[in-house]
């Protein structure tokens, strides 16, 4: 038996068809890998059944082989749909009332043709006609045709509409194996009705399974060069989805009209919000009476959550589709009453520090200044003086932490154009007044002016050239101020003479943060590093001869 082309094309469409499913098989542990796996092996089935078709002259065989070949066909369909749900992030529609609908009409289809011989609603007048030496079917088709093909073509439309969302919500990242994905099944439409609706210069014949030849190869390209399965949109879809849900903050999305559209579980838990009664309504009346519409992003306010009143701020961010038309907002709801009540209570502590200790520590210096001076016993003036010192230590940390508070208060900052020599010249004339003994010098500088916030950026100088002369015992105290600019940053180095930095201390300002095991003598530090950090620089210590404080400025 001598084979024409249209068996000969067939079978070659099924061979492919076979190996793309052994490719797929590698990765049916991936989002849409079994179902994809699926598809390719129904396919495969499906182009072997209409190969052999081509093969038999005998009516019944040839019937049989047509009712065969539609409902291996209905059901890759099917497999293409689930797949398309799946790949596309959507996988949870498996399990709806509305993909358990498809699988229902696709079984009764299936009976429908099944059982055509019975009752002639699919096709009647079955004919067996050659056509370039194949078998070839001449019938004339029933109303159960029109309802089929009006199923086979939602099944055809909605996976290609699935994919298009993808394709143009998600980027470059996703188009080669998007694109390649919705034009596959083209050819099969085409081939599809000619075949049902008898168009075409040959329309006895069903070229259908050869279809899924280019259908197979655009498969292999997308599976192969479009990285089907390295990029999955349903990780990106999911992960969306996920973060939203999954945050420890409520977010409410509405639309242009406040209308409640959606939110995340966080909303549902804290405020009580409802998916059956709550979509749809007025945002404002679902949260006591609070006009959420008008809170401004970033100001403070009191809402009624399930169980108390709480203090919340919230960003409100515009939601646009694709083609940039504002339909809505994303509300995020930030609780701040921890916040506030830790500002509450770090502002009596810094009351308490800067008035209460400092007046009754001038009380105890005071005294102790007086028994020193009364008194002729060695022993009680050397213990007079330790509590003066010691008093006057604990009031310049006192001192350091008013300082602390007074330029950390404001958090914005404000950048101003700083000159870094400027600067650093007049660190040094601040300590030649102060300091007279010790010795602050400029080694080198730069002409350059940097946007920074340039009065904490005064303070940190001044608290590491402080620190360099405090904790100095080198004969004569020096602190050298270095700078030089790159293209990217200044740096500005402040040297001393002295011991070094304790390791343990230079660990906790890494770590960011103070244990009982582990912890700072003093607030010198911390402070160069907090003023460093909100000027929008970095800052590090190095210990070789002396420390080394590193200031490090980006520029804008």
């Amino acid at each position: 038996m001598i084979l024409s082309w249209p068996p000969l094309l067939t079978f070659a469409a099924a061979i492919g068809c076979c190996y793309l499913t052994g490719v797929a098989w590698q990765y049916r542990d991936r989002l849409g890998g079994r179902q994809f796996t699926l598809v390719g092996g129904l396919m495969s089935l499906t182009a072997l059944i209409n190969g052999i078709s081509f093969l038999s002259f005998d009516p019944v065989v040839r019937e049989a082989a047509e009712i065969l070949f539609f409902i291996v066909g209905l059901w890759a369909l099917v497999a293409w749909l689930a797949f398309a749900m799946v790949y596309t992030g959507r996988g949870h529609m498996l399990g709806s009332w509305l993909f358990g609908g498809v699988i229902a009409c696709c079984v009764g289809f299936s009976v429908l043709i099944m059982t055509n011989p019975l009752h002639g609603l699919m096709w009647v007048d079955f004919e067996v006609v050659s056509v370039f030496g194949a078998a070839g079917v001449d019938s004339t088709h029933g109303p159960g045709i029109d309802l089929t093909t009006l199923f086979v073509t939602t099944l055809i439309i909605t996976p290609m509409l699935l994919l298009l969302e993808t394709h143009l919500s998600y980027g470059l990242l996703y188009r080669k194996q998007t694109t390649a994905l919705i034009i596959t099944p083209v050819f099969l439409v085409v081939a599809l009705t000619t075949y049902l609706f008898n168009r075409g210069p040959v329309p006895e014949l069903n070229l259908v399974g050869l279809s899924l030849l280019p259908h197979m190869l655009l498969d292999m390209y997308a599976l192969y060069w479009g990285d089907l399965f390295a990029f999955n949109p349903a990780t990106r879809r999911l992960g969306e989805n996920a973060v939203i849900d999954d945050l420890g903050t409520p977010v409410v999305i509405s639309n242009t009209h406040n209308r409640l559209i959606t939110f995340n579980n966080r909303a549902e838990t804290v405020f009580g919000l409802n998916s059956e009664t709550d979509l749809g309504k007025d945002i404002d009346t679902l949260f006591d009476g609070t006009s959420l519409s008008k809170q401004l992003s970033g100001g403070q306010f009191p809402l009624k959550t399930n169980t108390e009143w709480r203090e919340y701020t919230l960003t409100r961010t515009p939601l646009s589709d694709s083609s940039g038309h504002q339909i809505g907002y994303t509300i995020t709801l930030h609780d701040i009453t921890k916040q506030i009540q830790r500002k509450q209570q770090l502002e009596v502590l810094i009351r308490i520090l800067r008035h209460n200790l400092r007046n009754d520590l001038n009380v105890v210096a005071g005294y102790a200044d007086v028994i020193r001076e009364r008194s002729t016993d060695e022993r009680i003036i050397s213990i007079s003086q330790t509590i003066s010192d010691t008093s006057w230590n604990l009031l310049t940390i006192g001192e350091k932490a008013r300082v602390i508070d007074d330029v950390l208060a404001n958090e914005s900052g404000s950048d101003d154009s700083v000159s870094v020599s400027t600067l650093l010249y007049s660190t040094t004339e601040t300590f030649a007044s102060e300091w007279p003994e010790k010795a602050v010098i400029v080694e080198s500088t730069t002409e350059t002016t940097i946007e920074t916030d340039g009065k904490l950026l005064a303070v940190a100088l001044e608290a590491a050239v402080e620190n360099g002369l405090e904790h100095n015992d080198a004969p004569i105290p020096t602190v050298r101020l270095y700078s030089k600019t790159t293209e990217t940053s200044t740096e500005i180095r402040i040297a001393d003479n002295g011991p070094g930095i304790p390791q343990h201390e230079r660990r906790v300002l890494e770590l960011g943060t103070e244990t009982d095991l582990q912890h700072g003598s003093g607030l010198g530090q911390w402070l160069i590093s907090w003023c460093v950090r909100q000027a929008g620089g970095r800052v590090s210590f190095e210990v070789d001869e002396g420390t080394t404080v590193c200031i490090e400025i980006p520029h804008v």
